[in-house]
C-alpha cells in the first residue's frame, strides 16, 4: 500500500477507475472462482462439514437453506450462503468431537463467511454436562459479512491470536437466568479485530454477572458505524460496552452503550481513541478519551456483479480520502500506517481519491462488471487519511461479490 500524493491529486473517474481495477486484477480474480465449488444441500453434501473434508485451499462452498450441524475449517475456503439469513449452523450431538464451530486457517490465509447464522443452542451431554454452540477463530484470519451469532454461557465469538473482521453482523447472547456465568458477545486475546456496521451485545439478565459486548486482551479493536451493549444481571454490577487490556482501540462514529450505571469504557493500559462516537456512560468518574482525526467507513450494500458498489467515509471536514483495493488479504502492521493494514499492501492498487463535503463525508462509487464469474470473488478496501506520517486508516470494508 503506496502513501498517496495529495499535492496535485483531484477527484478521480470512478468508473474508469474500477475498470482498470478490476481488469488489472481479473486474471488473479478469474483464477479465484476456478477453484472447486462443493455444494450443500439438495443435489449435494448433507453437512458442511462433510464438503470440508474434501476442500483444498482456495474452494468455494456453497450451502443451500437448512439447518446444518457444526463444523471445523482449518484450511482457508469460501463459505456462502446460496441466501443470506436461510443456513443455520448448530451444535449436533451426532458429532460431539468439540462443541463450537471452529476456524483456524493456516497463519497468513484467510476464510471468508457469508450469511450464516450460528445458532446458540445447548445441550446436555452426560457426562460432561451442559454444552452450548459458540464459534472460535485461533488462527490466520476469517471475515464475516451478513452473519449473525448467538451462544449461551460461553463467549459469543472467541478470537485468539487471529485476525477477524465483521461486517453487517450481529453478535448476541440470549442466556436469561443462566445457572452458569456467561460469556462477552467478542472475546479477544492477542487479536486483530476489525467492524463496520455491526451490532455486538453482551449477555445479561442472569444470576451471575452480565458481560460486555467486547472483552479484548492485548488485541488492536479498529472499528466504524458499529453498537456495542454491555449488560447487567439480577444482582451483579453491570459491564461496560468495552472492557479492554493492553493493544489499542480505534472507534468511530458508533454507539456505546453500557449496562445501567456503568461506564462504557473500562481499560487498563490499552491505547484508546474515539472520534464522533456516542457514549451513553451512565456510572460515575468514566473516562471517555477522544481522539480526532480518525477515518470511517460503512458499506450500504454488498457488491454485486453488473451493479455499482458505494462506499461512504467519513473523516475531517474538507479533508481527503486516497482508497486502495485488493483481492488478497494480509493483516499487517506499517510504520507509516496507525491503524493495522487488512488488505494486501505490497499489490494493492489505488482505488481512487475524495474529497469530502463541509460535514465530512466522501462517497466513492466503483461498477462491477457484469458477470457469474466475478461472483464469489472477494474484493477489499481500504482508506487512508492525514496530512503527516503516520496516516490514519479506514476499517476494512468490501466483501465477495454476489
Amino acid at each position: 500500500m503506496r502513501c498517496p500524493q495529495p499535492a496535485g491529486s483531484a477527484r478521480l473517474p470512478f468508473t474508469d477507475l474500477a475498470a482498470a481495477l478490476l481488469f488489472a486484477l481479473g486474471a488473479p480474480a478469474i483464477g479465484l472462482v476456478a477453484q472447486t465449488t462443493h455444494v450443500v444441500g439438495p443435489g449435494g453434501f448433507t453437512e458442511i462439514r462433510d464438503a470440508l473434508a474434501i476442500a483444498t485451499a482456495g474452494d468455494h462452498i456453497l450451502v443451500h437453506p437448512g439447518v446444518y450441524a457444526h463444523f471445523e475449517a482449518l484450511v482457508p475456503v469460501t463459505i456462502r450462503a446460496a441466501a443470506p439469513g436461510t443456513v443455520d449452523v448448530r451444535y449436533d450431538q451426532g458429532f460431539p468431537a468439540f462443541e463450537a464451530t471452529h476456524f483456524a486457517p493456516p497463519t497468513g490465509t484467510w476464510s471468508h463467511v457469508f450469511g450464516l447464522r450460528f445458532i446458540g443452542n445447548t445441550v446436555f451431554a452426560f457426562p460432561s454436562g451442559t454444552i452450548a454452540h459458540h464459534v472460535v477463530v485461533d488462527r490466520g484470519g476469517v471475515t464475516f459479512d451478513s452473519c449473525t451469532f448467538d451462544a449461551r454461557s460461553r463467549a459469543t465469538l472467541t478470537v485468539n491470536d487471529a485476525s477477524t473482521f465483521l461486517q453487517q453482523c450481529t453478535v448476541s447472547n440470549s442466556t436469561t437466568l443462566a445457572i452458569f456465568p456467561i460469556g462477552p458477545g467478542i472475546a479477544a486475546t492477542d487479536a486483530t479485530l476489525s467492524l463496520i456496521d455491526t451490532a455486538v451485545h453482551g449477555g445479561g439478565d442472569t444470576l451471575y454477572a452480565g458481560s460486555p459486548a467486547i472483552d479484548a486482551t492485548n488485541s488492536s479493536l479498529h472499528g466504524s458505524h458499529v453498537q456495542l451493549f454491555g449488560m447487567q444481571s439480577i444482582s451483579q454490577p453491570s459491564q461496560p460496552a468495552v472492557r479492554a487490556t493492553g493493544g489499542a482501540l480505534w472507534l468511530c462514529d458508533s454507539t456505546l452503550t453500557p449496562g445501567t450505571s456503568a461506564c462504557a469504557l473500562e481499560t487498563s493500559g490499552t491505547a484508546t481513541h474515539l472520534d464522533r462516537c456516542t457514549i451513553q456512560s451512565t456510572g460515575t468518574n468514566c473516562s471517555n478519551p477522544t481522539g480526532t482525526g480518525l477515518l470511517g467507513v460503512t458499506r450500504p450494500q454488498p457488491p454485486q456483479h453488473g451493479a455499482p458498489f458505494r462506499l461512504d467515509f467519513t473523516t475531517a471536514p474538507n479533508g481527503f480520502v486516497a482508497v486502495f483495493a485488493n483481492f488478497a488479504l494480509a493483516a499487517q502492521q506499517l510504520p507509516h500506517l496507525v491503524q493495522p493494514a487488512l488488505i494486501d499492501s505490497p499489490s494493492a492498487l489505488p482505488a481512487g481519491f475524495l474529497i469530502a463535503d463541509n460535514a465530512g463525508l466522501a462517497a466513492g462509487s466503483w461498477m462491477i462488471p457484469f458477470g457469474w464469474n466475478y461472483v464469489g470473488i472477494g474484493l477489499w478496501f481500504q482508506g487512508l487519511t492525514g496530512t503527516t506520517l503516520p496516516l490514519q486508516t479506514s476499517p476494512l470494508a468490501g466483501g465477495l461479490v454476489r
